[in-house]
């Protein structure tokens, strides 16, 4: 194993034994994955995890690898650091990586939906079933955006995100 993700295992062919570099294929979620057999059993593992807990130490239960320039298939072990998941969906989002907002793929609302219903609120002209009724909301999903449960307001870039 290298410090830049490469992973290389004996083969044992015809009495000879050689060093082959592993294929390493890409997880649906964009990950580097390689497929190894331990013990006879065969395994996939990711990548990344594999050279962090090789060269940064064991990744404690709970804790996840973080690819520092948010790039999921850079594995050099510069790149990679050991942080909880809440710090990892922050650094996340901060990269702009997070599926929030309009981005969301299971979002109802749009970020000019949420900036209306929240100057109607404000205004005080409407109560929240007259508001739900003009927007064609649930009462929940207005409750939500009226209270930032849900589209909260980044502070570092002034957008709005959409919360689960």
């Amino acid at each position: 194993m290298s410090s830049f993700g490469r992973i290389r295992s004996y083969v044992n062919r015809f009495r000879t034994k050689r060093i082959k570099e592993r294929a390493l294929s890409v997880t649906s979620r964009g990950y580097l994955n390689v497929r190894l057999s331990i013990y006879g059993k065969t395994t996939n593992l990711l990548v990344h995890r594999v050279v962090a807990n090789e060269f940064i130490g064991n990744i404690p239960k709970g804790f996840e690898v973080n690819h520092k320039d948010g790039i999921k298939t850079n594995n050099n072990v510069v790149n990679l650091e050991i942080v909880t998941s809440s710090f990892n969906k922050i650094h996340a989002t901060k990269m702009g990586l997070s599926r929030s907002g309009d981005r969301h793929p299971s979002r109802v609302l749009t970020q000019d939906l949420v900036n209306k219903i929240r100057k109607d609120h404000s205004g005080g002209t409407y109560s929240r079933h007259q508001l739900c009724s003009k927007h064609n909301v649930k009462l929940g999903t207005l409750r939500d955006v009226i209270e930032r449960k849900t589209w909260i307001t980044n502070i570092n870039t002034g957008t709005e995100l959409k919360t689960n």
